[in-house]
This record gives C-alpha cells, sequence and structure tokens, in this order.
C-alpha cells in the first residue's frame, strides 16, 4: 500500500516532500485519513495514475479529494476536482438528460425511437418490431436488439460499401435492418450502444452537446466539471483533465459533480427525493474505473480511478463503506 501525502489541491508546486513513490493527496479542510489510505492503496492496485473521492449528504460536500498524478512523468499531482473518465457511470446522467427533455416536451419517451429522431432503414425493415422501440425502451435497456452491437452494424454498413466515419445515423439504418433478439420492453440486455444512441438523441433535440448540457442544463447550478474529451475546452479544464481522459469514455466529470448529481438524480435519471433508497453503479473501460453509491442514510459517494485491472469495485466499495464507518461519517 502507498503511504499518501497530504498536499493542498490549489497549489500546483506543492513545497511538501514527496517520495516518489507516494501518492499526494490534494484537498483541503479536515482530512479523513482512513479514506486517503483506501483510495490510495486502491491506485496502487489499480496500477493507475489518479484517483478521485467525493462524500457528500443533502447536498453538503463533506469530502473532497485528488489522488496520484495527473501525468505519467508524476510532476502534476491531482487536484480534489480531477476530471477522469467515467466509463458506464455517464449512463445514469444520461438518462437524466433525456427525461429533462422530455419533461419539457422535446420528445415523448413512449415515442418510437427511430420516428424521433427521423431514421430511415438503410435497405428493407425485416423485422417490423423495430418500428415500436420507444425511447424508454432504450432507456431501460430493453431495445431487443441484443446486447453491445457497435463491431456488427459496421461490418454490415462495411458490406453495403459504407466508407468510416461510422456516424450514429448510419449505424442506426443498419439496426433498422436488424432482426430483433426480443419484442421491445421485454428483455433487459445491457447496451453501451444504446446509451451512444441515447447521446446522440439528446444532441439532436437539446441543439447542443451532451457535455455542454451536462454543464448547463442538468443540476441546478452550471459547473465545468463534466465534459467530453473531444469537445474544446479552457486551459483551465484541459488543465485538470488526467494524461488518459479519452480511455475513460465519451464523459469526464470530478468526483464532486458526480456526487451533486447524485444528489438531484437516482441512477435511473429519475428526479431524486429524501434519501432511503440504496443504489450503486459501476463503470469500467480501460481508463476508468469509476463508482457511484447512493447509500440508504443519504450518503453519497463517488470514486474515480483513471485505469482498471482485475480489482473488483465490490471490493472497492467494501473499503470505502468500512472506512465511512471508522471516520465516523457513516454508521
Amino acid at each position: 500500500m502507498i503511504a499518501p501525502t497530504i498536499t493542498d489541491e490549489k497549489a500546483t508546486d506543492v513545497d511538501s516532500p514527496r517520495p516518489p513513490t507516494g501518492c499526494p493527496v490534494s484537498g483541503v479542510g479536515r482530512s479523513y485519513p482512513k479514506l486517503d489510505g483506501v483510495m490510495a492503496q486502491f491506485v496502487d492496485k489499480l496500477n493507475c495514475s489518479a484517483g478521485a473521492l467525493a462524500v457528500s449528504k443533502e447536498g453538503r460536500l463533506l469530502y473532497a479529494r485528488g489522488y496520484g498524478w495527473l501525468d505519467l512523468e508524476h510532476s502534476r499531482p491531482a487536484p480534489a476536482n480531477v476530471l477522469i473518465g467515467i466509463a458506464s457511470c455517464e449512463k445514469s446522467i444520461t438518462a437524466s438528460a433525456v427525461r429533462i427533455l422530455a419533461g419539457k416536451h422535446k420528445l415523448k419517451l413512449d415515442e418510437p425511437f427511430f420516428k424521433t429522431l427521423d431514421i430511415q432503414p438503410r435497405d428493407t425493415v425485416e423485422d417490423p418490431r423495430v418500428k415500436s422501440i420507444t425511447v424508454l425502451n432504450v432507456l431501460d435497456h430493453k431495445s431487443g436488439w441484443g446486447s453491445d452491437i457497435h463491431d456488427h452494424l459496421v461490418k454490415l454498413a462495411e458490406a453495403s460499401g459504407m466508407k468510416p466515419p461510422w456516424t450514429m445515423p448510419i449505424l442506426l439504418r443498419q439496426v433498422m435492418g436488424l432482426r430483433l433478439e426480443a419484442d421491445p420492453g421485454k428483455v433487459f440486455n445491457y447496451s453501451n450502444f444504446g446509451y451512444d444512441a441515447l447521446r446522440y438523441l439528446l444532441e439532436v433535440k437539446s441543439g447542443e452537446t451532451p457535455g455542454s448540457f451536462f454543464r448547463e442544463k442538468l443540476l441546478k447550478r452550471k459547473s465545468q466539471d463534466v465534459g467530453q474529451p473531444g469537445e474544446a475546452a479552457t486551459e483551465e479544464v484541459i488543465g485538470r483533465r488526467v494524461w488518459n481522459v479519452n480511455d475513460g469514455g465519451p464523459v469526464y466529470a470530478s468526483a464532486s459533480y458526480l456526487t451533486e448529481f447524485m444528489r438531484e438524480y437516482w441512477m435511473s435519471g429519475q428526479p431524486r427525493t429524501g434519501n432511503g433508497q440504496v443504489w450503486v453503479m459501476y463503470g469500467s473501460l480501460d481508463g476508468s474505473t469509476a463508482l457511484m453509491l447512493w447509500r440508504g442514510d443519504g450518503l453519497n459517494v463517488a470514486a474515480l480511478f483513471n485505469g482498471r485491472n482485475e480489482t473488483t469495485h465490490d471490493a472497492i466499495k467494501t473499503a470505502l463503506e468500512q472506512a465511512l464507518v471508522e471516520e465516523r461519517l457513516a454508521k
């Protein structure tokens, strides 16, 4: 386990000594050493360079820390508001944004998905059920088209003589030519492609990029702590992103942004009212191990790491929750 070294997130050039093999911890306010120790341990176990932790309750941020380094050279400590790819944790955020548009009558959740986007089939519609897939079916991972179908759709497009880039309209036209695996709305089948399609829907119906929507329209206040790797960004934002942010998925965020989101929404993307519900959302990609924990006692916990290996999310969750109890933040 790497011993953490406490630094101040506002100090880019940290004066306190840092052993070359140490894990700097950036943040202000009261320190919770057991939480820091768990995070430093898993930065080490995941063999990644950076981590971030935020804990909030009832709208108040109780703790926010950055761990490790923004760069491979270990020259820039990760601040508490470090930006790391959140992998599948973006699904809750995307779902809430789509539901907001539905609430503003920009789309209807029970309307056919392809009709909403005005997508026409590549050729003939082999399975008429495809026309009955609704926006809500895609939100619920019950589209009927199966699991991750992106690569299959690319092969179909290539076979039709199409050339990259593989835009979402091109891929969705291929979907309309598929035979479905199940009736829409009947079978849960986790689909990354479905949420890629929902972010496209968000962009079409809102008139702005998903990253912009997440910054400007999602929370009660505007925030620069969320975005997408391909977007233009200010130097300040670029200066907080980890070196491999592109490998962490289509959306990056700070841990504190996630806890703020969790205060306002449940995992399903529906508006949050009160406490008492328990939800867990995990994300995993080459550049991301992400956790969002909605605890029944009202604590919201978000932990991010810019790498992954065989280390499980459950192991991280268990260690963090034990540390929360030992630090008297949770019972």
